[in-house]
């Protein structure tokens, strides 16, 4: 689907690897899940079993616009308004950096239900959005992989709901859904926090 102008508003793209729905614009995750698990059983069907699944990856980008100095010299840019102080994901010194900047943080941790391991990223970038004013853009991107120890074939056993009322895949992903929401809140500013919708109060 697409705007206007050409731009994206939601895409499903399915190559030889993977297969990825994203939508561009803000959604609640009871609005976005709905339609990403019609469309996900609708591919899954087509090929399984003739493929298998490995892993599930669920993305979060973030952007926020931030205002700097009265010149084009970042000098004011408010990160410390943005990232919460001592957050264990950001690079210390990148709350009063002045400039541009990146920070990169990983784990990887044990996963029982299913087995296998879920990798965690939180990548910030600041960056300018033009030469001449002193507007910043922040990129928040969090994302939640889930490595299955065991690949899957079986489309009806992945999407069939059970007695207690949810697919397989749907408590796969509503629970990577929730480490992002929960990496997310630990990295924003707790003013930051209170103001989004759906996020744990931290």
């Amino acid at each position: 689907e697409l705007r206007r102008d050409g731009t994206v508003i939601r895409q499903l793209s399915v190559i030889q690897n993977s297969v990825t729905y994203l939508v561009t614009t803000y959604e609640r995750w009871k609005e976005y899940w709905p339609v990403a698990e019609r469309i996900l059983h609708r591919v899954a069907e087509v090929i399984l079993p003739g493929a298998s699944i490995s892993a599930f990856v669920l993305n979060a980008t973030n952007k926020f616009n931030l205002e700097g100095g009265a010149s084009d010299v970042p000098s004011d840019v408010p990160m410390d308004e943005l990232i919460r102080d001592g957050c264990e994901f950001v690079a210390s010194n990148m709350r009063t950096r002045r400039m541009p900047c990146h920070s990169f943080y990983g784990f990887m941790a044990t996963s029982s239900d299913p087995p296998g391991h879920t990798i965690e990223n939180i990548n910030v970038a600041i960056g300018g959005v033009g030469t001449q004013d002193s507007r910043y853009s922040a990129d928040i991107n969090i994302s939640v992989r889930m490595l299955l120890d065991s690949a899957v074939s079986d489309a009806a056993g992945l999407f069939s709901e059970p007695s207690r009322g949810l697919s397989k895949i749907t408590n796969v992903f509503q629970g990577m859904h929730d480490t992002n929401n929960e990496l997310f809140a630990r990295t924003l500013a707790l003013s930051i926090v209170n103001r989004i919708p759906g996020l744990p109060k931290q």
